[in-house]
């Protein structure tokens, strides 16, 4: 079946004549638009346990140096006098300077000085960046395994521990080496690759240096 065709004559102003202008009743195809394509996020690595323990061997070095500065700033306040073990307000105030310390840096780009070495970040379980509650939720999370490094250690080299709190009154009936080792346990434990701790604080410790490699690729 042949097209029909017709002509119309089309005015040219330019030079203000009539043209004869061929049409067709056969239909341009019209394409359509195809959605923009999406960027593929990155794939994310979970970091192990060996760089998130040298990590943090790494940043005790500098809490350490934390706490010294911490305990100067009370001299003024105790008029040079050193604090009694197991003061309220001491341990109240170190237990602030320690969450602060860790709280500050991983709500403040998600890594510690430690972290930036071993080339790994915190975030949140979907990515994004962690807040003043994860931050929380993940420093109370990890009290436990140094409540018992710091008991057992102590209990193995003390010759007579003098416990006055209850609970560590009764870790120390117990023999020094098994309470440093559960601590130890419990400290590989919360840093495995989908520990407890990540489940418990909805937070997840990822490889920063395979994100970047990807990058450089594309």
């Amino acid at each position: 079946m042949q097209l029909a065709h017709c002509k119309m004559k089309t005015f040219d102003s330019r030079t203000a004549k009539y043209h004869d202008q061929q049409m067709s009743d056969k239909k341009t195809p019209v394409t359509a638009k195809q959605p923009p394509q999406q960027a593929k996020p990155d794939k994310i690595t979970l970091a192990g346990p060996g760089r998130q323990l040298l990590a943090l061997f790494y940043d005790v070095w500098l809490l350490a140096a934390v706490f010294m500065v911490a305990s100067a700033l009370t001299l003024p306040i105790t008029q040079g006098e050193p604090v009694k073990p197991g003061n309220p307000f001491m341990t109240t105030y170190i237990f602030f300077v320690w969450y602060g310390f860790y709280a500050w840096f991983w709500t403040h780009g998600g890594q510690t000085l430690g972290m930036r070495s071993w080339k790994i970040k915190l975030t949140s379980q979907t990515g994004e960046a962690v807040g003043l509650w994860h931050a929380l939720l993940r420093f109370i999370s990890g009290i436990p395994a140094w409540l018992f490094i710091v008991a057992g250690g102590y209990f193995s080299f003390a010759d007579q521990p003098d416990m006055k709190h209850p609970v560590l009154d009764a870790l120390s009936k117990l023999p020094g080496s098994v309470v440093l080792g559960v601590g130890i346990l419990l400290l590989i434990s919360g840093h495995m690759k989908r520990s407890w701790r990540n489940q418990f604080s909805s937070t997840q410790v990822i490889l920063i240096q395979n994100i970047s490699t990807q990058k450089n690729k594309e």
